[in-house]
C-alpha cells in the first residue's frame, strides 16, 4: 500500500510540474489526498511521526488553497496524531480551529462535534473539568442537529465520565441507553462501584451489565 500512496503522490507532483494551461487545477487537491492517505497508512502502522509529516504537509496545500472541506478535516487528524503524541497544546489548538471552521458551515456539523469533544477531552487532560463539560454538551447539541450517532454517543460517555452531578449523569445514562439500545439493540451500563473507581479515571461501560454488577445482585 505505501508503494502505490508514494507513486500516486510522485504521479501528482509531476504533473503539477506541467506548464500551468495543461495542468488541472484540482491538482493540488489531489496531492493532498495522497498525502492524507499517507498519513492514515503511517497510523495503521503506528508511525505517529510519519502521519505527523504527512498529515502537516497536507493541512499547509490546503491553507493554502482555503479548501474549507480539506480544512475542517485536516485539523481534526493533525489534532489527533498530536494527541497521541501527547503534544496537548498543539493539539488543542488544532481541534480549536477545528471548532471555529466548523461554525462558519452547517454542513460542517458533525466535525463541529468532534472537534468539541476532542477540545473538551483535552481540558480534562489539563484538569479543566468545568471546561470540558460545556465542551460536550455543545457536542451533544451539534452532533443531534447533524444526525451523528457515533458523536452522540462519544458525547454522552464524555459527560458521563466527567460529571460530578449524579442526577445529570442519570440523565445522560438513559439518553445513551436508548442510543445503544437504537444503534446495536443493546442497553448502556453503568459504570458499577467496582468499575468506577475515581473520577479521573472513571468509565462508563456499554455492555449489557459488567461482571461486577452480576456479582451485587
Amino acid at each position: 500500500a505505501r508503494t502505490y500512496l508514494d507513486s500516486a503522490l510522485r504521479i501528482v507532483q509531476k504533473l503539477k510540474a506541467l506548464p500551468e494551461g495543461q495542468r488541472h487545477p484540482e491538482l493540488p487537491l489531489d496531492e493532498a489526498e495522497a498525502l492524507d492517505n499517507l498519513g492514515m497508512l503511517a497510523l495503521l502502522r503506528g508511525d505517529l511521526l510519519g502521519a505527523l509529516a504527512s498529515y502537516s504537509r497536507s493541512l499547509k496545500l490546503l491553507e493554502g488553497l482555503r479548501h474549507g472541506a480539506g480544512l475542517v478535516v485536516a485539523y481534526g487528524n493533525l489534532g489527533l496524531v498530536l494527541y497521541r503524541l501527547e503534544r496537548l497544546p498543539a493539539a488543542q489548538q488544532m481541534f480549536d480551529r477545528q471548532v471555529l471552521l466548523a461554525r462558519t458551515n452547517p454542513a460542517y456539523g458533525k466535525y463541529l462535534a468532534a472537534g468539541l469533544n476532542n477540545s473538551g477531552i483535552c481540558d480534562v487532560r489539563r484538569r479543566d473539568v468545568v471546561e470540558a463539560a460545556g465542551k460536550f454538551v455543545q457536542a451533544l447539541i451539534h452532533a443531534r442537529t447533524a444526525r451523528d450517532a457515533e458523536q452522540e454517543r462519544v458525547a454522552l460517555v464524555n459527560i458521563l465520565n466527567n460529571s460530578v452531578d449524579p442526577a445529570k449523569s442519570a440523565l445522560y445514562l438513559g439518553q445513551l441507553q436508548r442510543l445503544e439500545a437504537e444503534r446495536r439493540g443493546r442497553a448502556a451500563q453503568a459504570a458499577c462501584r467496582v468499575c468506577a473507581g475515581p473520577l479521573e479515571t472513571r468509565v462508563v461501560h456499554v455492555v449489557p451489565a459488567c461482571l461486577h454488577a452480576r456479582l451485587q445482585r
